[in-house]
Protein backbone atom coordinates (compact mmCIF):
# COMPACT_ATOMS: atom_id res chain seq x y z
CA UNK A 1 0.00 0.00 0.00
CA UNK A 2 1.34 3.37 -0.59
CA UNK A 3 1.84 5.69 1.96
CA UNK A 4 -0.22 8.51 1.79
CA UNK A 5 1.94 12.11 2.59
CA UNK A 6 0.40 14.84 4.02
CA UNK A 7 1.50 18.32 3.53
CA UNK A 8 2.40 20.82 6.87
CA UNK A 9 -0.49 22.66 6.37
CA UNK A 10 -2.80 19.40 6.16
CA UNK A 11 -1.13 18.19 9.52
CA UNK A 12 -1.90 21.40 11.22
CA UNK A 13 -5.59 20.71 10.00
CA UNK A 14 -5.56 17.73 11.17
CA UNK A 15 -4.24 18.52 14.50
CA UNK A 16 -6.94 21.62 14.60
CA UNK A 17 -9.99 19.03 13.86
CA UNK A 18 -9.05 16.44 16.55
CA UNK A 19 -9.22 19.25 19.35
CA UNK A 20 -12.44 20.53 18.08
CA UNK A 21 -13.96 17.12 17.29
CA UNK A 22 -15.03 16.51 21.61
CA UNK A 23 -16.39 19.60 22.01
CA UNK A 24 -18.35 18.97 18.77
CA UNK A 25 -19.40 15.38 19.93
CA UNK A 26 -20.72 16.76 23.40
CA UNK A 27 -22.60 19.41 22.57
CA UNK A 28 -24.48 16.82 19.50
CA UNK A 29 -25.13 14.83 22.52
CA UNK A 30 -25.42 17.30 25.12
CA UNK A 31 -26.62 20.39 24.48
CA UNK A 32 -28.63 20.08 20.82
CA UNK A 33 -31.74 18.47 22.13
CA UNK A 34 -32.14 20.93 25.01
CA UNK A 35 -30.98 23.82 22.45
CA UNK A 36 -34.24 22.82 19.87
CA UNK A 37 -36.17 22.29 22.82
CA UNK A 38 -35.62 26.23 24.16
CA UNK A 39 -36.06 27.43 20.39
CA UNK A 40 -39.56 25.89 20.51
CA UNK A 41 -40.21 27.04 23.59
CA UNK A 42 -39.89 30.51 22.92
CA UNK A 43 -42.63 30.55 20.52
CA UNK A 44 -44.47 29.08 23.18
CA UNK A 45 -46.53 30.40 25.84
CA UNK A 46 -45.68 27.52 28.52
CA UNK A 47 -47.69 26.66 31.44
CA UNK A 48 -47.17 23.71 34.19
CA UNK A 49 -49.81 21.07 34.57
CA UNK A 50 -50.42 18.33 36.62
CA UNK A 51 -49.48 16.01 33.86
CA UNK A 52 -46.57 18.40 32.76
CA UNK A 53 -45.84 21.12 30.40
CA UNK A 54 -48.99 23.07 28.17
CA UNK A 55 -47.63 24.77 25.30
CA UNK A 56 -49.69 27.52 23.51
CA UNK A 57 -48.17 28.73 20.35
CA UNK A 58 -47.99 32.25 20.50
CA UNK A 59 -45.70 33.70 17.74
CA UNK A 60 -43.48 36.18 17.92
CA UNK A 61 -45.19 37.23 20.90
CA UNK A 62 -42.55 36.39 23.50
CA UNK A 63 -40.31 38.36 21.08
CA UNK A 64 -42.33 41.60 20.82
CA UNK A 65 -42.54 41.60 24.63
CA UNK A 66 -38.29 41.00 25.09
CA UNK A 67 -37.75 44.02 22.73
CA UNK A 68 -41.20 46.27 23.62
CA UNK A 69 -43.34 45.94 26.36
CA UNK A 70 -40.88 44.30 28.78
CA UNK A 71 -39.95 47.59 31.18
CA UNK A 72 -36.54 45.82 32.05
CA UNK A 73 -34.77 43.64 29.24
CA UNK A 74 -32.90 46.59 27.13
CA UNK A 75 -32.30 49.21 30.02
CA UNK A 76 -30.24 45.56 31.60
CA UNK A 77 -29.00 44.71 28.19
CA UNK A 78 -27.69 48.16 27.87
CA UNK A 79 -26.39 48.18 31.32
CA UNK A 80 -24.62 44.92 30.65
CA UNK A 81 -23.02 46.11 27.16
CA UNK A 82 -21.46 49.03 28.68
CA UNK A 83 -19.61 46.69 31.48
CA UNK A 84 -18.99 44.59 28.54
CA UNK A 85 -17.03 47.62 26.86
CA UNK A 86 -14.91 48.96 29.88
CA UNK A 87 -13.77 45.50 31.31
CA UNK A 88 -12.84 43.78 27.83
CA UNK A 89 -10.08 46.29 26.69
CA UNK A 90 -9.06 46.65 30.37
CA UNK A 91 -8.53 43.18 30.39
CA UNK A 92 -6.94 42.68 27.25
CA UNK A 93 -4.28 45.55 28.09
CA UNK A 94 -3.48 44.41 31.73
CA UNK A 95 -3.22 40.80 30.84
CA UNK A 96 -0.94 42.08 27.72
CA UNK A 97 1.21 43.88 30.05
CA UNK A 98 1.43 41.41 32.34
CA UNK A 99 2.45 38.65 30.15
CA UNK A 100 5.20 40.73 28.39
CA UNK A 101 6.41 41.24 32.26
CA UNK A 102 6.09 37.64 32.99
CA UNK A 103 7.95 36.54 29.92
CA UNK A 104 11.18 38.48 31.36
CA UNK A 105 13.79 36.40 32.81
CA UNK A 106 14.31 36.72 36.77
CA UNK A 107 14.00 34.81 39.68
CA UNK A 108 10.88 33.41 40.95
CA UNK A 109 8.79 33.52 37.61
CA UNK A 110 7.29 30.46 37.57
CA UNK A 111 5.87 31.34 40.91
CA UNK A 112 4.60 34.79 39.99
CA UNK A 113 2.51 33.47 37.01
CA UNK A 114 1.23 30.79 39.28
CA UNK A 115 -0.10 33.55 41.24
CA UNK A 116 -1.33 35.54 38.56
CA UNK A 117 -3.35 32.01 37.29
CA UNK A 118 -4.45 31.30 40.93
CA UNK A 119 -8.01 33.26 40.87
CA UNK A 120 -8.79 31.46 37.60
CA UNK A 121 -8.81 27.71 40.16
CA UNK A 122 -10.27 29.28 43.20
CA UNK A 123 -12.71 32.07 41.72
CA UNK A 124 -16.49 31.79 42.10
CA UNK A 125 -19.49 34.24 41.44
CA UNK A 126 -20.56 34.71 45.21
CA UNK A 127 -16.51 35.55 46.41
CA UNK A 128 -16.27 38.12 43.32
CA UNK A 129 -19.59 39.39 44.58
CA UNK A 130 -18.64 39.95 47.66
CA UNK A 131 -15.61 41.88 46.86
CA UNK A 132 -17.45 43.97 44.56
CA UNK A 133 -19.79 44.64 47.10
CA UNK A 134 -16.85 46.21 49.94
CA UNK A 135 -15.37 47.98 46.74
CA UNK A 136 -18.66 49.96 45.41
CA UNK A 137 -19.13 50.37 49.69
CA UNK A 138 -15.92 52.35 49.94
CA UNK A 139 -16.03 54.10 46.92
CA UNK A 140 -19.55 55.49 47.89
CA UNK A 141 -17.93 56.78 51.53
CA UNK A 142 -20.01 53.49 53.43
CA UNK A 143 -19.10 50.89 55.20
CA UNK A 144 -20.29 47.00 55.42
CA UNK A 145 -20.16 46.97 58.98
CA UNK A 146 -18.20 44.63 61.25
CA UNK A 147 -14.92 43.55 61.47
CA UNK A 148 -14.09 43.12 57.88
CA UNK A 149 -16.07 46.46 56.97
CA UNK A 150 -14.00 46.22 53.40
CA UNK A 151 -11.10 46.08 52.38
CA UNK A 152 -8.71 48.42 54.02
CA UNK A 153 -6.45 50.19 51.38
CA UNK A 154 -9.92 51.14 49.75
CA UNK A 155 -11.84 51.67 52.81
CA UNK A 156 -9.66 54.48 53.20
CA UNK A 157 -10.29 56.30 50.04
CA UNK A 158 -13.67 58.06 49.77
CA UNK A 159 -13.29 57.90 45.85
CA UNK A 160 -17.11 59.87 45.52
CA UNK A 161 -15.95 62.68 47.68
CA UNK A 162 -12.27 62.50 45.66
CA UNK A 163 -13.85 63.39 42.30
CA UNK A 164 -16.76 65.69 43.56
CA UNK A 165 -13.34 68.06 44.99
CA UNK A 166 -11.83 67.54 41.58
CA UNK A 167 -15.11 68.95 39.80
CA UNK A 168 -14.51 66.08 37.34
CA UNK A 169 -18.70 66.34 36.42
CA UNK A 170 -20.87 63.74 37.18
CA UNK A 171 -20.16 61.33 33.87
CA UNK A 172 -16.97 61.60 33.92
CA UNK A 173 -16.63 60.79 37.57
CA UNK A 174 -19.21 57.24 37.02
CA UNK A 175 -16.86 56.34 34.49
CA UNK A 176 -13.68 56.34 36.59
CA UNK A 177 -15.56 55.33 39.72
CA UNK A 178 -17.22 52.23 36.99
CA UNK A 179 -13.40 51.69 35.87
CA UNK A 180 -12.31 51.39 39.64
CA UNK A 181 -15.02 48.92 40.34
CA UNK A 182 -13.51 46.75 38.40
CA UNK A 183 -10.24 46.34 39.29
CA UNK A 184 -11.01 43.42 41.19
CA UNK A 185 -12.33 42.12 37.93
CA UNK A 186 -9.60 42.99 35.24
CA UNK A 187 -7.43 41.04 38.17
CA UNK A 188 -9.13 37.90 38.95
CA UNK A 189 -10.37 37.53 34.94
CA UNK A 190 -6.86 38.18 33.37
CA UNK A 191 -5.04 34.59 34.29
CA UNK A 192 -6.75 32.89 30.97
CA UNK A 193 -5.39 35.50 29.13
CA UNK A 194 -2.04 36.06 30.83
CA UNK A 195 -1.14 32.61 30.18
CA UNK A 196 -2.43 32.43 26.37
CA UNK A 197 -0.44 35.82 25.91
CA UNK A 198 2.95 34.53 27.55
CA UNK A 199 2.44 31.30 25.10
CA UNK A 200 2.32 33.34 22.17
CA UNK A 201 5.37 35.91 23.41
CA UNK A 202 7.28 32.40 23.77
CA UNK A 203 6.71 31.66 20.21
CA UNK A 204 8.03 34.09 18.73
CA UNK A 205 11.66 33.58 17.40
CA UNK A 206 14.32 35.50 19.90
CA UNK A 207 16.60 36.15 16.60
CA UNK A 208 13.95 38.61 14.88
CA UNK A 209 14.69 40.80 18.62
CA UNK A 210 18.78 40.00 17.98
CA UNK A 211 18.61 41.50 14.23
CA UNK A 212 16.00 44.39 15.04
CA UNK A 213 18.67 45.30 17.96
CA UNK A 214 21.29 44.92 15.36
CA UNK A 215 20.07 47.18 13.52
CA UNK A 216 19.32 49.79 16.23
CA UNK A 217 15.63 49.37 17.18
CA UNK A 218 14.52 50.44 20.48
CA UNK A 219 12.96 48.28 22.81
CA UNK A 220 9.78 50.28 22.24
CA UNK A 221 10.70 49.86 18.38
CA UNK A 222 11.12 45.83 19.08
CA UNK A 223 7.55 45.34 20.58
CA UNK A 224 5.27 47.64 17.86
CA UNK A 225 6.87 46.38 14.82
CA UNK A 226 7.88 42.42 15.51
CA UNK A 227 5.92 41.87 19.19
CA UNK A 228 3.11 43.39 18.40
CA UNK A 229 2.28 41.98 14.81
CA UNK A 230 3.31 38.72 15.78
CA UNK A 231 1.08 38.03 18.75
CA UNK A 232 -1.78 39.62 16.85
CA UNK A 233 -3.83 36.39 16.09
CA UNK A 234 -3.66 35.32 19.67
CA UNK A 235 -4.90 38.97 20.83
CA UNK A 236 -7.73 38.19 18.56
CA UNK A 237 -8.28 34.43 20.14
CA UNK A 238 -7.94 36.64 23.58
CA UNK A 239 -10.71 39.73 22.49
CA UNK A 240 -13.46 36.69 21.38
CA UNK A 241 -12.51 34.98 24.48
CA UNK A 242 -12.81 37.43 26.92
CA UNK A 243 -15.95 39.33 25.11
CA UNK A 244 -17.71 35.96 25.20
CA UNK A 245 -16.48 35.48 29.07
CA UNK A 246 -17.66 39.10 30.10
CA UNK A 247 -21.48 38.28 28.31
CA UNK A 248 -21.71 34.75 29.77
CA UNK A 249 -20.38 35.84 33.33
CA UNK A 250 -22.91 34.95 36.54
CA UNK A 251 -22.91 38.07 38.06
CA UNK A 252 -24.42 39.27 34.31
CA UNK A 253 -27.36 41.83 34.55
CA UNK A 254 -29.10 40.32 31.52
CA UNK A 255 -28.60 36.78 32.44
CA UNK A 256 -29.80 37.19 35.96
CA UNK A 257 -32.55 38.77 34.54
CA UNK A 258 -33.43 35.69 32.28
CA UNK A 259 -32.97 33.73 35.50
CA UNK A 260 -35.10 35.54 37.55
CA UNK A 261 -38.06 35.07 34.92
CA UNK A 262 -37.34 31.31 34.91
CA UNK A 263 -37.12 30.80 38.06
CA UNK A 264 -38.87 33.14 40.03
CA UNK A 265 -41.98 33.98 37.41
CA UNK A 266 -41.79 30.40 35.87
CA UNK A 267 -42.29 31.94 32.61
CA UNK A 268 -40.24 30.02 30.34
CA UNK A 269 -41.04 30.91 27.03
CA UNK A 270 -40.13 34.29 27.86
CA UNK A 271 -36.95 33.46 29.19
CA UNK A 272 -36.47 31.37 26.09
CA UNK A 273 -37.43 34.20 24.49
CA UNK A 274 -35.00 36.73 26.02
CA UNK A 275 -32.40 33.65 25.77
CA UNK A 276 -32.35 34.09 22.05
CA UNK A 277 -32.36 37.49 21.53
CA UNK A 278 -29.10 37.90 23.86
CA UNK A 279 -27.51 34.83 21.80
CA UNK A 280 -28.10 36.57 18.47
CA UNK A 281 -26.60 39.75 19.99
CA UNK A 282 -23.03 38.26 20.83
CA UNK A 283 -23.00 36.11 18.13
CA UNK A 284 -23.56 39.43 16.37
CA UNK A 285 -21.19 41.04 18.12
CA UNK A 286 -18.58 38.65 17.68
CA UNK A 287 -19.00 38.09 14.65
CA UNK A 288 -18.26 41.75 13.59
CA UNK A 289 -15.61 41.77 15.67
CA UNK A 290 -13.66 39.05 14.28
CA UNK A 291 -14.59 39.98 10.71
CA UNK A 292 -13.09 43.83 11.56
CA UNK A 293 -10.27 42.75 13.23
CA UNK A 294 -9.06 39.51 10.89
CA UNK A 295 -8.18 41.97 8.25
CA UNK A 296 -5.24 43.67 10.55
CA UNK A 297 -4.50 40.52 12.01
CA UNK A 298 -0.75 38.79 10.45
CA UNK A 299 0.18 35.71 10.23
CA UNK A 300 3.52 34.43 9.87
CA UNK A 301 2.69 32.18 6.74
CA UNK A 302 1.18 35.45 4.61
Amino acid sequence: MKKRNFSLSKKRALWGRLFVYPWVIGFILFLMIPFIQSFRYSFNEITITRTGLKLEHIGLGNFKKALGTDPNFIPTFISTLRTTAVEVPLIIIFSLFMAVLLNQPFKGRTIVRSIFFLPVIITSGALLALIGADISTNMSGGSTGGASGGMPMLQAINFEQVFNNLYLGKGLSDFLKLIIDKVYVIIWKSGVQIVIFLAGLQSISKALYESASVEGATAWESFWKITFPMISPIMLVNIVYTLIDSFTDSSNETLEYIYTVIYQNVDYGFSAAMSFIYFSIILGITGIIVFLMSRKVFYMND
